[in-house]
């Protein structure tokens, strides 16, 4: 029963003459209905049935009450659009700090150069819902989004999991893609893996051209220079990473593009993102070390465990003995978030970010996807002057552990350990 009149839009899927009865199945109102617009009406109050007559086909003795697909801009979805629209105008005022390059020094802002802001899903696991609220969210304020990347494992199950559907999403194909375990399955719960060629093709090859990376034909790995922030992203295929062998090039080719070549990021003298679906972990690195105090942190399990890989983390550091600069590694895989650096290279930061799904065990935090705000992705400002690593998580952020992830502020420096800043 609407306790009130209501102006609003009614939709439905059938050209008709819409009839609203009160309890006692008295008409209020009638409209004329054409299926292929949005009808704006007067619902008058104590109104409680909606009673669709279907022009020339139904007789009025035979009227039923009719599902409506859609009734909007009433009092029931303000509320929801109320939040969406406070979100959304928080969200504007979060990234317009993100992009400030006057933090420390007053009102003047450092026109020279700009902050890189990145805009990170990962372990999406064919949700749709979410997905799209990222992109439309993303798009909204792509004025201040330098990039959408993902992290990887968008399918849920394999390669060809056939109820992948995301790249039918209007602007999804715009976002760099790093490989997940799923994206490189063959077969599911099979965990054998398909070569890199087959996955280059999936994942890499439909939308390369457009996102203006430095790549190789059949490679999942890839880097992208952002001139105007002075850093370089590199994207790591740890699917195919061969650490004995190095069959593919990745090895020679990520310590090429860090340290040895004209142009890496060691002699042009960017700083450095390295993107990798799981965390790196091995007996060299040794264990993670999460910062304290820290909301973005776990306080319920201690992870023994990541990719088992040296040569990356020995790749960075002597990176950064020949006096690179390294900012973080970005992950996913772990479906939590958890952020740090190493028992054995403390200069080296890691921020594993959770699942942009809430629709997969295991996460920090679940919703619902008819929540108003049921979205959650991480957004990044790193800013190579003043050597700090901004982040704040948009959406639904309260974990299980009732911490509230919002934002943090770490500096990173080739000469110090890095610091959370904010605890």
């Amino acid at each position: 029963i609407f306790p009130k009149t209501e102006k609003c839009k009614v939709r439905i899927g059938v050209d008709c003459t819409l009839i609203l009865h009160d309890s006692n199945s008295r008409n209020l109102a009638k409209y004329v209905i054409n299926k292929n617009e949005d009808t704006e009406i007067v619902i008058p109050q104590n109104t409680n049935q909606f009673i669709v007559d279907t022009i020339g086909q139904v007789p009025v003795t035979t009227r039923t009450t009719f599902d409506i697909k859609a009734i909007y801009d009433t009092e029931f979805d303000r509320l929801d659009k109320y939040q969406e629209w406070l979100e959304y105008r928080k969200l504007s005022a979060i990234l317009r700090n993100l992009n400030r390059t006057d933090i420390g020094d007053g009102n003047v802002p450092d026109k020279t150069y700009a902050p890189l802001v990145l805009a990170g899903l990962t372990d999406i696991h064919n949700d749709n819902f979410t997905a799209r609220k990222y992109v439309e969210t993303c798009l909204k304020f792509k004025a201040y989004i330098n990039e959408m990347i993902g992290l990887g494992d968008y399918v849920n199950g394999a390669i060809n999991d056939p109820e992948y559907n995301l790249d039918a999403i209007s602007g999804f194909g715009n976002m760099l893609k790093a490989i997940g375990n799923h994206d490189a399955y063959n077969t599911w719960p099979n965990t054998a893996i398909v070569d890199d060629a087959t996955t280059y093709n999936k994942w890499i090859a439909p939308n390369v051209s457009k996102w203006g990376v430095n790549y190789q034909q059949g490679k999942c790995f890839y880097y992208k220079d952002y001139d105007s922030s002075h850093i370089r992203l590199i994207v790591l295929d740890y699917m195919h990473w061969d650490e004995s062998n190095d069959a593919n090039g990745q090895k020679a080719w990520f310590n090429n593009v860090l340290i040895n070549n004209a142009d890496s990021a060691l002699n042009k003298g960017y700083h450095a993102v390295v993107v990798c679906h799981a965390p790196i972990m091995t007996q060299t690195t040794g264990k993670f070390v999460q910062f304290d105090r820290c909301p973005f942190t776990q306080k319920d399990k201690e992870y023994t465990t990541g990719f088992n890989n040296n040569t990356i983390a020995e790749i960075v550091d002597s990176f950064q003995n020949l006096g690179g600069n390294f900012i973080c590694y970005l992950f996913g895989h772990l479906h939590r978030d958890m952020v740090g650096t190493y028992e054995n290279y403390p200069k080296q930061i890691f921020i594993a970010q959770s699942c942009t799904s809430g629709m997969t065990d295991g996460n920090d935090t679940d919703w619902s996807t008819d929540a108003p705000w049921a979205l959650r992705f991480n957004l990044y400002s790193f800013d190579y002057k003043k050597k700090f690593i901004r982040v704040y998580q948009v959406g639904e952020s309260i974990d299980r552990n009732m911490q509230q992830k919002k934002g943090m502020l770490i500096t990173y420096d080739t000469n110090v350990e890095g610091k959370l800043l904010n605890a």
